[in-house]
């Protein structure tokens, strides 16, 4: 009996070593960062703008309520841009903010966190694309009744749409500063129609000179420039004293109506002015083509 059991014990002594042999070699490993499964991402990043190029994946992937570095390591967080920039959600409040629709469209939708679909359109250097919708033109008559000028029988045509399509150099991890972010980027079909004569009229000596998108479209808050803000201003915001009748009948469309009302008459350097006692007729072409047939 002795025997036996010394038989076993010594066919123990020799599989206990091969088995610890055996699990230490398969349960052996290395410690990993983040760039050794995304180097592409760790490109990506480097080739932004000098502020975030410096930091490392933690920063925006930081770890979820873990107090203990041993466990640090398997839990990392898709964050919100908003999670660090949160005065941008008050930059989008205004009603006549020409992005706030933008802003909350992305917020309410799933594909990413928070808006950050919108902060990746404009702040990283990867492959998008937009799509503007819009009337293809509008339509209306001005009645010049002695003096007295009102809109009538005012329609849109059918809406069309105009895409905008960006290739970028890298990806969604390549975030470009707000110096490198600017209006004609995405707006290629405002562009295009200032190119045609539109928009804005162009071809006067005033805006020829001094009009660019910051010209009419800055947005100022108490302390100064708010930067994510573009003010949907129109011709009448600095126009205020003109005719007072057809100033007060275009106040009575939308925002982004009023402004291609006033290029009815004055799209060219030469205003258009109606006769009195006639009515004019008017086919404004919106972005890009702002085309103008007057009748």
């Amino acid at each position: 009996m002795k025997k036996l059991v010394l038989f076993l014990i010594a066919i123990a002594l020799i599989a206990i070593p091969n088995t610890m042999s055996y699990f230490s070699g398969q349960h052996s490993y290395e410690t990993k960062n983040c760039v050794a499964c995304h180097p592409g991402i760790e490109q990506d990043v480097r080739q932004g703008n000098t502020v975030m190029a410096t930091y490392e994946c933690i920063l925006c992937h930081y770890y979820i309520s873990i107090t203990d570095p041993s466990f640090l390591g398997h839990t990392s967080v898709n964050n919100a841009c908003d999670d660090c920039h949160p005065d941008v959600d008050d930059q989008f409040i205004s009603q006549n903010d020409s992005h706030k629709n933008f802003y909350q469209t992305a917020i309410l939708d799933n594909s990413m966190l928070s808006a950050n679909e919108a902060c990746h359109m404009c702040h990283s250097d990867s492959n998008k694309s937009f799509v503007y919708s819009r009337p293809e033109f509008i339509e209306y008559e001005v009645v010049n009744d002695s003096g007295t000028w009102t809109i009538q029988n005012f329609q849109e045509g059918t809406r069309t749409t105009y895409n905008a399509v960006l290739n970028g150099n890298n990806g969604l991890h390549t975030i470009q500063s707000g110096a490198d972010v600017g209006c004609t980027e995405c707006h290629t079909d405002i562009t295009t129609a200032i190119g045609a004569g539109g928009h804005y009229p162009v071809n006067t000596t005033f805006h020829s000179v001094s009009s660019n998108c910051i010209f009419c479209h800055d947005n100022y808050g108490p302390v100064g420039r708010i930067q994510h803000a573009s003010n949907s201003s129109t011709c009448v915001s600095c126009h205020s004293t003109h005719n007072a009748s057809i100033i007060g009948s275009i106040n009575n469309y939308p925002l982004n109506i009023k402004g291609n009302i006033c290029l009815g008459c004055h799209k060219t350097s030469v205003p258009y002015v109606p006769a009195n006692n006639t009515t004019t007729n008017f086919k404004v072409y919106l972005e890009p083509g702002s085309d103008v047939i007057i009748t």
